[in-house]
């Protein structure tokens, strides 16, 4: 028998509510949120799916499921119909009804070697944020000493020992802080750069001006599979870029970007969309942000951009075609 077996799933304990083939429960069960716990709670329930929603730390969850034999299906945190009756053993039932009803939102649910390629091109991502904090700390710290400077001296080698002969210890501390963090930054640029050796997709969106390879990686973990996208538009709403929308009567309404999907992705895909037009000015893309530019202002060109982008982009993995300046 194939059973469906959906969790509300916490970091302390799971609660469980399992059905049979006829969506009959046959059992509601509370359990560790343990590999252990999970094999001694399910072992009589083989085989089956299973579903929970993709909490912060779902993938160890996955993994226990997966090494079990269970197909593992993530339910959409945000879209999931909430109740003003909520307990953890509604909650499970509540995943179950709308499994058995076909109604679940679900989300996708990497495959490892994915999740690995993520871990990489985020912890870079968030190694690059970090980096631009404290050199925005320490020009505010010289603000404070009386150096007034236009451009940053941590960027150049002269600057750095300039900082160096301050009587400023905050500022000698920032700026060890930075160097150690380039450090880092350089390490897993190295690591990325050896990635994308050995992808082809990669090399594909790096014939993209303004994309490398840590964009084109990071782009790729995101999006996973593109052909799980049947539209370049698709992937732009999974991005967050295409425009909210209000319709009613004969009244249709459309604002600003929804910022729904992977704030990850439209990060990329607008520092790609930036680059790609001061390094590529001819090229259709950048012709649509300089057409937008002096009516809509920067803000909004580049994120239009960004979309145009996102879509060029959808084509070239589906035709396995490089990027051409005017297609």
């Amino acid at each position: 028998m194939r059973y469906t077996i959906s969790l509300d799933v916490h970091k302390r304990e799971t609660q469980a509510c399992i059905a049979n083939e006829d969506g009959d429960v046959v059992a509601e069960k509370r359990f560790r949120t343990s590999e252990k716990s999970y094999r001694r709670a399910l072992k009589k329930y083989d085989g089956g799916d299973v579903v929970f929603e993709a909490v912060g730390f779902y993938r160890p969850v996955a993994g226990w499921l997966d090494r079990l034999g269970y197909d593992v299906h993530l339910a959409h945190v945000g879209r999931v119909p909430k109740s003003r009756q909520k307990t953890d053993k509604k909650d499970a039932r509540r995943l179950l009804t709308l499994w058995r009803g076909d109604a679940l939102p679900e989300a996708y649910l990497p495959p490892e070697e994915v999740q690995r390629l993520r871990d990489i091109a985020r912890h870079r991502q968030f190694l690059g944020q970090e980096s631009r904090r404290l050199k925005t700390k320490l020009k505010h710290d010289l603000y404070k000493h009386g150096h007034f400077v236009d451009e940053n001296p941590i960027e150049t080698e002269r600057g750095r020992a300039w900082l160096r002969t301050l009587d400023a210890p905050e500022i000698r501390s920032t700026l060890h802080l930075w160097e150690r963090l380039k450090e880092e930054i350089d390490a897993f640029q190295e690591a990325i750069d050896a990635e994308t050796t050995d992808l082809p997709e990669a090399k594909l969106l790096m014939t993209v001006p303004g994309i490398g390879a840590y964009t084109a990686l990071l782009v790729l973990a995101e999006v996973g599979d593109f052909s799980r996208f049947p539209t370049g538009d698709r992937l732009a709403a999974y991005a967050g870029l295409v425009p909210s929308q209000h319709q009613s009567g004969d009244t249709d309404r459309k604002g600003s970007i929804t910022k729904e999907g992977n704030p990850t992705l439209r990060w990329a895909l607008v520092e790609a969309a930036r680059n790609h037009v001061r390094l590529c000015p001819d090229s259709s893309i950048s012709r649509r942000y300089l057409r937008l530019a002096p009516s809509k202002g920067h803000g909004k060109a580049i994120t239009a951009t960004a979309r145009q982008m996102c879509t060029v982009l959808w084509s070239m993995m589906a035709r396995k075609e490089v990027f051409q300046v005017n297609p």
